[in-house]
């Protein structure tokens, strides 16, 4: 049975924040990287420049538990720029 927890954000950058959500987004894979569970965590900015599309998969609900709990730290940084 798998038991991989998927999540696929799309959303839209706020005006002039693409380079802040490049550093946002970077710091975010590194902290997702270094989590136990975490099979992959990557995002891409559409060619319009504006359009955001985010790619997460944990092994299980647990690691993806892990994940979430830091979203109090790195949430209000994301919610800044999309």
């Amino acid at each position: 049975m798998i038991k991989n927890i998927v999540w696929a954000v799309e959303g839209q950058l706020k005006p002039g924040k693409k380079d802040l959500f490049t550093q946002v987004m970077t710091d975010l894979v590194h902290t997702a990287n270094n989590e136990l569970g975490t099979i992959i965590y990557e995002w891409t900015v559409a060619a319009n420049g504006t359009d955001i599309h985010i790619y997460e998969r944990y092994e299980d609900e647990a690691a993806a538990q892990v994940h979430l709990g830091a979203w109090s730290q790195n949430g209000p940084r994301f919610t800044d720029v999309v």
